[in-house]
C-alpha cells in the first residue's frame, strides 16, 4: 500500500520522479511517500500538477512515518501533503534488527560488516553540503548505548567486523 524513496540530492531528483512513475503505473493506488536531504530542502518540487507523491516528509521523517503505517486512515488522503515532523532524539531509537537480514542471507553473515552509526549530521559547516541543512543539527548517540549495541551485535551474531559509517 505505501512506498518510501529517499531523494538524497538534486542528482537523483529525476531518477526518483521516474521510479515513482513506474511504481505507480504497476500500481496505480499505491502511496508514495518521498523523504531525505531534497525534499527537506525544495519540498515544492514534489508539488507539482498531478504529482506523484502523496507525502513528502521534510527532515527526519521517522516518527511520522511510523505513524503514517500505523494509521491507515491518513493513507486515504488524496492531495500530496508536506509534513515536517518535530526532531527525533536519536537516543530512543531501536537499535537497527539485523537479525531478519542474517535470516534472509544465511551465508553472508561471515562476510557482513555491521553499520553503527554514533551520530546524526555533522560538525562541520561546508557550505556545499546537504548535511549542514538547517533541519540537521548534530546529535550523538550515548555512549554507553552506543557500547550496548556494538556489545550485543558481537556476541548475538559472531560479528567481527564493524563500519562507522556516520558524518563524524
Amino acid at each position: 500500500e505505501i512506498i518510501a524513496l529517499s531523494c538524497y540530492t538534486s542528482a537523483v531528483y529525476l531518477q526518483t520522479k521516474l521510479i515513482a512513475s513506474i511504481l505507480k503505473e504497476l500500481k496505480p493506488d499505491l502511496k508514495v511517500v518521498v523523504g531525505g536531504y531534497h525534499p527537506s530542502a525544495v519540498p515544492n518540487d514534489f508539488l507539482f500538477q498531478n504529482s506523484l507523491f502523496d507525502f513528502v516528509i521534510r527532515d527526519e521523517g521517522e516518527s511520522f512515518f511510523l505513524d503514517l503505517l500505523r494509521n491507515g486512515g491518513m493513507i486515504k488522503t488524496q492531495k500530496t501533503r508536506i509534513i515536517t515532523p518535530k526532531p527525533v532524539d536519536i537516543n530512543i531509537l531501536p537499535f537497527p534488527d539485523y537479525l531478519g537480514y542474517l535470516k534472509a542471507y544465511p551465508d553472508f553473515s561471515s562476510k557482513m560488516n555491521y553499520e553503527l552509526f554514533v551520530s546524526r549530521g555533522c560538525p562541520g559547516k561546508c557550505y556545499f553540503c546537504g548535511s549542514t541543512f538547517k533541519f540537521r543539527n548534530l546529535e550523538y548517540n550515548k555512549a554507553k548505548l552506543f557500547f550496548m549495541e556494538l556489545y550485543s551485535i558481537a556476541q548475538k551474531y559472531g560479528a567481527k567486523r564493524f563500519n562507522f559509517t556516520d558524518q563524524c
